[in-house]
């Protein structure tokens, strides 16, 4: 292993840029933990110089092209009913051919960055993790790679599947650097992940520093943390900007605090801006709250103290192009917008040659089937979406009773289960056949297990806090973070007339009144993921009711890693479906009286 720097100081070293990426580029790293202290000083490894500036002439334009996406989740194809979508191929097609137009003049270039969660939903995320639990290839740096992304920042989903992998997937498949400038882990995690990257594209420097977002991220707190982005970019852009001629954050801390539909943490791009010196960045290409900013060209708003800033959506549905005029006096953004991904064209030579072979994997996987569905209206999509949140619900308890299964049959026991509306995204049509497509459909997102130690006291807080999340009859569907139980919890709901007059009766846990076990400590199943999806909500009341809210994440949680779609759909392969006698059925676990 190299030396570290010390705190406060970051290592200049040379690096082998992508083979695939820009032309004519030298690439080279800022090594160290920026998160650790302020840094102040940069130190050159032997024999190592910083590249000169460019030496305009009091005429010259030089024109930076920025191709960018974040938040593919795995999207490199979308498999719908109707066909399938092509994605990465249509973004391979717009990165090659910007490139093929500039490529023989020596006053534009072009870079491709990625902002983030370039994992996380997708049947492709099984490549991650083989059949008997080894980790095994990451398509989706292997594609990066070979598609020439120059530099992109860590996504909070690209932990999902541990930190060590992480970076042995980087050692192995990424011929980009990944950059995460306020993440704080150790040297052999730190070093495969630097703070952040000088690019030199035909003379021009272009400083990249990449940064994380704590909220969702599954980092083990030995293995690393994240500390607030503020003052280490603040830091990063004093020591790198006399370095660069053009100087790029590639973010993955969601755009806005105030608005953001995710859960965010510390700061977002937009109070990251305004922590900025004004115009002491040229551009923030953003990531991990899905925005679809300067969709036809850049928005006033987006330019926050003379910075602006680009997130292109999600899920490979728009590829972003920023340009940047370089002269030898100011870098100016001349244009900012997105590009709807299904307009473009598709690289047909990157589509059979490097895509093709992963479609047919994933049409093998998704094809397979895993058992039978009854057809059953309490399974149907309709009856999921409505009724989650209005009394006891089959899916949920065949969910739920899996849950808890699985996560005993992987030596882990807990007391019971319980998930909300964010595990189970649709029910099934009228079939016999259970595929596991259809099981992916159900469950599209790459939740793993968690497991909640809460005593018998805040249990009986937790369930009456429960019923002030229940639907009021006539009222529209909103995602509040509704709980439903496995078969070992057995409660009573008395609904008022309007929120916060329901009331939690007769609740017992393993047939023993609750009452009577407030002093034990319940092991509880869940997802990661669990109220995450109703913060929106949550922040929108007012008062007495957002008082009595808990907020789990407080109480003390473990980590299993275990992925959940797998662990369900293998306790479906084993009881031969989703059946009613499998427990896909209501047995009054959960009652509702209204008034």
């Amino acid at each position: 292993m190299e030396s570290f720097p010390s705190p406060g100081t970051l290592l200049f070293s040379t690096a082998t840029p992508n083979p695939n990426g820009a032309a004519e580029s030298e690439l080279y790293l800022f090594k160290g933990n920026a998160a650790a202290a302020p840094v102040s000083t940069i130190e050159k490894e032997p024999g190592v110089a910083f590249p000169p500036p460019p030496g305009f002439s009091e005429k010259q334009i030089f024109t930076l092209l920025i191709v960018h996406f974040n938040d593919l989740h795995g999207r490199l194809i979308r498999f719908t009913p109707d066909g399938d979508q092509l994605i990465f191929s249509r973004l391979a097609w717009q990165l090659s051919s910007s490139r093929e137009q500039c490529r023989d003049l020596p006053d534009r270039a072009v870079l491709a960055l990625s902002a983030g969660d370039d994992c996380g939903g997708a049947v492709f995320d099984e490549l991650l993790v083989t059949s008997n639990g080894e980790k095994a290839a990451h398509p989706y740096y292997r594609l990066y790679s070979r598609l020439g992304v120059d530099a992109a920042c860590i996504g909070n989903h690209d932990f999902d599947h541990g930190v060590d992998f992480l970076s042995a997937a980087i050692r192995r498949e990424a011929r980009f650097p990944l950059l995460a400038a306020n993440l704080k882990a150790p040297p052999g995690i730190q070093d495969t992940i630097p703070p952040a990257a000088l690019l030199v594209v035909k003379g021009i420097r272009v400083g990249l520093i990449g940064l994380i977002t704590r909220a969702e991220t599954r980092l083990p707190p030995d293995r690393g943390t994240i500390v607030d982005p503020r003052p280490v970019a603040g830091a990063l852009v004093k020591v790198l900007r006399p370095l660069c001629d053009v100087l790029v954050i590639i973010s993955h801390l969601g755009y806005c605090m105030e608005t953001s539909r995710v859960p965010m943490a510390d700061s977002g791009d937009v109070l990251l801006a305004r922590s900025l010196p004004p115009g002491s960045v040229d551009l923030i290409v953003g990531g991990h709250s899905h925005s679809t900013l300067n969709q036809d060209s850049l928005q006033s708003q987006n330019v926050i103290n003379g910075i602006p800033i680009v997130q292109a959506g999600s899920d490979g549905e728009f590829v972003g192009l920023v340009e940047l005029q370089l002269s030898k006096y100011q870098v100016s953004l001349r244009s900012a917008r997105l590009i709807p991904t299904k307009s473009l064209a598709v690289n047909e030579d990157f589509e059979t040659r490097e895509v093709q072979p992963l479609k047919k994997w994933a049409h093998d996987l998704l094809s397979k089937k895993v058992g039978i569905v009854e057809a059953d209206e309490d399974l149907s999509t309709e009856t999921v979406r409505a009724g989650f949140a209005s009394g006891e619900l089959a899916l949920a308890n065949y969910f739920t009773d899996a849950l808890a299964a699985r996560t005993a049959a992987q030596g882990q026991p807990v007391d019971f289960a319980m998930i909300d509306a964010s595990s189970i995204q649709q029910g099934f049509l009228e079939t016999a056949k259970l595929s596991y497509g259809d099981c992916f459909e159900m469950m599209p997102y790459a939740d793993t297990v968690r497991i909640y130690e809460l005593t018998g006291v805040q249990l009986l807080e937790l369930l009456s806090e429960n019923a002030l999340r229940l639907n009021l009859p006539e009222e529209e569907r909103e995602e509040r973070g509704f709980l439903q139980f496995s078969s070992h919890v057995r409660y009573t709901i008395k609904s008022g007339r309007v929120r916060g007059q329901s009331k939690v009766l007769e609740a017992t846990i393993n047939g023993i009144p609750l009452e009577e076990q407030l002093d034990r400590v319940f092991k509880i199943a869940t997802t990661c993921f669990v109220r995450t999806l109703s913060m929106v909500w949550e922040s929108s009341l007012e008062g007495t009711l957002r008082a009595q809210l808990l907020q789990l994440q407080e109480f003390p949680f473990r980590e299993t890693d275990l992925p959940l779609r797998r662990e369900i759909t293998t306790y479906i392969r084993e009881h031969g479906g989703i059946t009613a006698a499998g427990g896909a059925v209501r047995d009054g676990r959960l009652r509702i009286v209204y008034p």
